[in-house]
């Protein structure tokens, strides 16, 4: 009899309802995922690039900006200057590379083959980032613009990753 328990249509309606439950757990999840990375989402840190200097939102140009480890955090980044400006997270500025030794979200100086996030803005561009930073990154980094000239004119600031 057809729906009847052991029958080969009550076997795809039962499969075919444990699909939909799976489904709609799934859409539940990433809908929740969405959320975080939803584009109109407050920033956790925002960074100023000026003509020739790095800022937090509430610092002044070197102060240092803070963000939290073993989390996703929203990073804004704005350029306030009059003229294009990049950011790198890093530790020891290579200025013949102009690139870290040791990039944030790498390994490796070679363009941080296992890893790199730069961002080039134009005058008056921002862009929000969403990065997951692991906790074995905690301590101190450095962020800088590596167009020529910028580094060695004093466009970089501390990191403190806690």
């Amino acid at each position: 009899m057809r729906g009847q328990p052991g029958t080969p249509g009550a076997a795809i309606r039962r499969f075919a309802l444990a699909a939909a439950v799976a489904a709609i757990a799934a859409s539940a999840s990433l809908a929740s995922a969405h959320a975080a990375h939803d584009a109109g989402a407050a920033p956790d840190v925002t960074i100023y690039l000026g003509d020739l200097y790095i800022r937090p939102a509430d610092g002044e140009p070197g102060d240092p900006v803070h963000a939290t480890v073993g989390r996703l955090n929203i990073i804004e980044v704005i350029n306030e200057g009059a003229i294009e400006h990049e950011l790198h997270f890093g530790r020891n500025a290579n200025l013949e590379t102009r690139l870290y030794e040791e990039n944030l979200f790498g390994q490796g100086s070679e363009h941080a083959a296992h890893g790199f996030l730069g961002v080039v803005l134009a005058p008056g561009e921002s862009v929000k980032i969403h990065v997951w930073i692991p906790e074995d990154r905690a301590g101190t980094w450095e962020l800088a613009c590596f167009i020529p000239g910028h580094y060695e004119a004093g466009q970089r600031a501390p990191l403190i990753l806690d």
